[in-house]
């Protein structure tokens, strides 16, 4: 915890709205490198290809903007590698009561 707390004391400075329009411009960005389309014919698209783009995608928009902290109004950058590293560490189960 304490490292997490180390990287966002060191993170850069950023108006919340700024953050907002950095995922925006990254977002559209990645939208068109990695070739994700909305079919509205096709809510639910069972094409293994697309899911892989839009995790890698999403992967790219954590690492590229990062995690804004509305307490100290920095964002927290957060290396790849440790991003795969905790999906690998999560639970991949969910219980909803019991």
């Amino acid at each position: 915890m304490q490292h997490i707390l180390d990287m966002i004391a060191g993170g850069t400075k950023m108006a919340e709205s700024d953050h907002e329009e950095l995922i925006h411009e990254v977002g559209l960005e990645l939208v068109n490198s990695y070739e994700i389309v909305y079919d509205i014919e096709n809510l639910i698209p069972n094409d293994d290809d697309m899911a892989d783009r839009v995790f890698e995608a999403a992967i790219d928009l954590l690492e590229l903007v990062g995690v804004y902290s509305l307490d100290t109004k920095k964002v927290l950058q957060i290396p790849r590698d440790s991003i795969l590293r905790s999906i690998q560490n999560s639970r991949n189960y969910l219980n909803i009561g019991e």
